[in-house]
């Protein structure tokens, strides 16, 4: 793996801007955090960080003398007037959070937040669970011929999806499909989908009962234990033991393909 030591001098570069800087972590394995990633998190003053989601190995890109504050038991009104006020004061701050910011992130909140206080920030894009599932399975979701189009969507639960959304409409289109947050529901999601798979011994299922998303990279590189925390409807992050899936491996339990469009 490559570390902050092994980066050529002509290639360091200088320091970051007073600003917030929204980081995508990646679905759980530390080498696939983003260069960009590596290098912001090795510059920064202060990482925010969700400590129940983020592999520890990844802190390993910080400085030294940089502020490390685990947010597991903060909620978004906790978070934010705090990372504000460092910026305020001339720092720049890392907001890391697991999986890729654009999806389940509740970054949508902090980016009006932090419009509204007039704070600079950037958002860096990561790795998501669904490419890291795909790539475990060995499997492509886009097949010529087959399959042209990808649904990332995710299961009603504590947070409602819009009408229109529910997974036995979204299942009509007979896409690639990738379920965010749904560990919990996985054979109600399956049968809701079979229901429109056409007759049972057309269907293949793929990725079943593996884990391909971010809870198993993750686990791995925590030592093998088990990871619980989340984030709730409101975006605070759940610690361990509240019930909660963690955010990143609640996207992709397992990837559920009908009407063969995916070679076994």
């Amino acid at each position: 793996m490559v570390s902050p030591e092994t980066i050529p001098a002509r290639f360091q570069p200088s320091p970051l801007a007073a600003a917030v800087y929204i980081v995508g972590a990646g679905p759980g394995d530390p080498e696939l955090l983003t260069v960009k990633a590596q290098r912001l998190l090795s510059q920064a003053d202060a990482v925010f960080y969700a400590n129940s989601l983020v592999p520890p190995q990844v802190l390993d890109w910080l400085r030294a003398d940089a502020d490390r504050i685990g947010t597991a038991n903060l909620t978004l009104e906790d978070i934010l007037p705090m990372m504000i006020e460092r910026v305020r004061a001339g720092q720049s701050v890392v907001r890391l959070q697991s999986g890729d910011p654009s999806l389940y992130s509740a970054i949508h909140e902090q980016m009006q937040a932090l419009a509204a206080a007039a704070i600079p920030f950037e958002v860096v894009p990561g790795i998501s669970a669904y490419q890291a599932a795909a790539a475990r399975l060995q499997v492509e979701l886009t097949v010529p011929g087959l399959v042209q189009s990808i649904i990332l969507t995710r299961i009603s639960g504590r947070t409602a999806v819009p009408e229109g959304e529910e997974l036995a409409a979204l299942a009509a289109h007979r896409t690639s499909l990738c379920l965010y947050l749904s560990a919990r529901h996985v054979e109600a999601a399956q049968a809701q989908l079979l229901e429109h798979a056409g007759e049972a011994g057309d269907h293949r299922r793929h990725g079943d009962d593996a884990e391909v998303s971010g809870h198993e990279e993750a686990r791995q590189h925590n030592g093998g234990g088990h990871l619980e925390g989340g984030v709730d409807a409101s975006g605070q992050e759940l610690p361990a033991g509240r019930g909660a899936r963690p955010r990143t491996d609640a996207a992709l339990r397992r990837l559920l393909r009908v009407e063969g469009h995916l070679a076994p």
